[in-house]
């Protein structure tokens, strides 16, 4: 059933954490849904804030945050400790992940890291690379060493000091707008599974559940607004982070690549948010594998796809609307 919250109600304040700066393009669909109003349709008053390693779901569980977007792993260790969390919208539908490595280094496949130094943001990101580099064929604890480098882990591949960085869809094209020129290693082709989701605590999934559809029901809004007009999502995250000092262009091939790890026959057939059983059970299988977990999580703990339904109960007429009739500044329209 869909619910909303009177316009001239008082907001709801939430906040959401992301596993990373906020200033980035990655969410610019989240942008695009802040910026046209459709949390506030909502009755939402939302604020991002960065969080570190693995605090988001923490964050989350101790009531410190309403919603996370961990990568699957970070959640599954998440329900390995204990924490009571779950996944009730799924955002990045194929495997985002990947290694980027200078074009000049002869390694063109993540195979080829055999031997090399891969640079991470955080120790804990090891948990999304060893899946990578153990569907390719390697041992990450024999075959590779992980140096922790924090912001600048980009940097050091591009120095030369380290060999690969640990990166995903939508982060490297932005390092290749900013002159970090290095060659992509998409980890969809050795594992397809999904990437990152909207968790909440148990707490709210069971005490909050209206919130949580409205919350949905816009991010699901600025998802659809964004397919249709990547232009305009790019426009207005530039607008709102002005410290992206990138060119348009380049920052639209980010948001087009966005569009690409959020649509797929999945969300064709069942709509935005929608949690896929294969893939989250290779998920679990790749966190056993890898030692991150020491027992089977039921995907049923793990996550769930009631709010689907709402989710995409948006009228997308009006987002459509919306869509076609935003106007782009001059010099960002289409030659």
């Amino acid at each position: 059933t869909e619910t909303t919250k009177p316009k001239d109600a008082t907001l709801t304040k939430v906040t959401m954490v992301f596993p990373r700066s906020v200033e980035v393009l990655d969410d610019a669909h989240v942008v695009a849904a802040y910026k046209l109003g459709y949390f506030k349709d909502e009755g939402i008053d939302v604020k991002f804030e960065q969080s570190y390693g693995t605090s988001d779901v923490k964050m989350v569980s101790a009531g410190q945050a309403d919603f996370a977007y961990p990568s699957p792993y970070i959640q599954l260790m998440g329900h390995e400790s204990g924490l009571p969390i779950i996944s009730v919208y799924q955002v990045d539908i194929r495997n985002i992940f990947g290694f980027s490595v200078r074009p000049d280094s002869g390694i063109t496949s993540i195979a080829g890291l055999k031997g090399k130094k891969i640079s991470l943001g955080d120790a804990g990101w090891a948990s999304i690379s060893d899946p990578l580099l153990r569907h390719a064929g390697l041992d990450p604890k024999k075959d590779v060493e992980y140096v922790a480098t924090g912001e600048n882990r980009a940097q050091m591949v591009n120095e030369g000091k380290l060999d690969a960085v640990l990166t995903w869809e939508k982060e490297y094209q932005l390092w290749d707008a900013q002159g970090i020129k290095l060659t992509f290693l998409p980890g969809e082709k050795v594992l397809d599974n999904s990437s990152n989701s909207i968790v909440v605590s148990l707490d709210t999934y069971k005490n909050k559940k209206d919130l949580i559809n409205r919350f949905v029901r816009a991010y699901a809004r600025g998802s659809y607004f964004t397919k249709l007009n990547p232009r305009a999502a790019t426009e207005m995250t530039l607008d709102q982070y002005p410290s992206i000092k990138v060119k348009f262009e380049d920052a639209l091939k980010a948001i087009n690549a966005l569009v690409y790890i959020d649509n797929n026959a999945d969300t064709v057939k069942f709509g935005y948010g929608y949690h896929n059983a294969d893939k989250w059970t290779i998920n679990v299988q790749d966190a056993l594998a890898n030692g991150l977990i020491t027992k089977t999580v039921p995907l049923a703990d793990i996550y769930t796809n009631e709010f689907v339904k709402v989710a995409n109960s948006f009228d997308k007429k009006k987002v459509e609307e919306d869509a076609k009739n935003y106007k782009l500044k001059p010099e960002h329209q289409a030659k």
